[in-house]
């Protein structure tokens, strides 16, 4: 059984063909829309985190998750598109599989957070917070998508990988409506994996005064991270044990109305 790359929808008495970029574009249209309001929050907030919080809000936790979830996003962005180039370069020969598979294996392996100080001192020279937090995000994320997308090669029939020499496709459309449709199911688990690491690692993306050294004033980045570690340090109770319910009840939400959909969706796209 092969994918279906495409499918119908029935609008009046016509089919109308929708292609999996059609559909997915439907799909990015709320996190677009999260980002814009994820700036502006970033923007009438501020980087750094600091004052009473003894009445925060609930306006102030939803512009910190705004804000960290629009990191999340981006570096989930730069994650795939990094991490499905590296993974297409296994393509190549056998040769570079054999070389690049126990490079990828080893620096993945290496754990995150020993370059983390370094990467800090660097961003903090151009006062680039935000980026540095986005960086090591990137790191965090970028691995389960290379090795889920290297699995998912690994299934895609050879007759499926002949498609494109029959139809004369060049390398661009090859990549659009052969591969990226075939490594579908591979990536959602991915994607999946990496969100989930993201989420692990924000705290420490974003409580960057820790790992600045003695003497230098830096200041958290603002984030659902950061007011958490904040509100855990300052003994506030409240911010503390709100900021907890409001992780848990996104993360949940996030994981019903997006991944829950796109793993039932991604079952058209497997080889039996």
């Amino acid at each position: 059984m092969t994918p279906s790359f495409t499918h119908y929808s029935h609008r009046g008495r016509r089919a109308h063909r929708v292609s999996l970029l059609e559909k997915l574009s439907l799909w990015l249209l709320i996190p677009v829309v999260l980002i814009g309001l994820s700036i502006a929050a970033i923007e009438l907030s501020g980087t750094n985190i600091g004052g009473d919080f003894s009445n925060v809000p609930i306006v102030y936790l939803g512009a910190a998750f705004l804000s960290s979830f629009v990191r999340l996003f981006i570096s989930y962005i730069f994650s795939l598109v990094i991490g499905v180039t590296l993974a297409l370069f296994i393509l190549r020969s056998h040769v570079f599989e054999r070389v690049l598979i126990p490079v990828y294996d080893v620096l993945e392996s290496v754990p995150v957070l020993v370059f983390f100080p370094v990467i800090i001192l660097f961003f903090i020279h151009y006062n680039l917070l935000n980026t540095a937090a986005v960086f090591i995000l990137i790191l965090t994320m970028i691995w389960s998508i290379v090795f889920a997308a290297i699995g998912g090669l690994h299934v895609i029939p050879e007759d499926v990988m002949f498609v494109p020499k029959v139809f004369g496709l060049k390398k661009f459309q090859s990549l659009c409506k052969v591969i990226l449709p075939a490594l579908f199911p591979s990536l959602v688990t991915g994607s999946l994996l990496a969100w989930a690491a993201g989420w692990n690692i924000l705290i420490v993306a974003e409580v960057l005064h820790t790992y600045v050294p003695a003497g230098q004033n830096v200041g958290d980045v603002f984030g659902i991270g950061s007011v958490l570690v904040q509100a855990s340090s300052s003994g506030n109770q409240f911010l503390f044990l709100w900021s907890i319910v409001v992780i848990v009840l996104a993360i949940t939400l996030i994981n019903i109305l997006v991944w829950q959909r796109l793993l039932k969706y991604a079952e058209r796209f497997k080889f039996d």
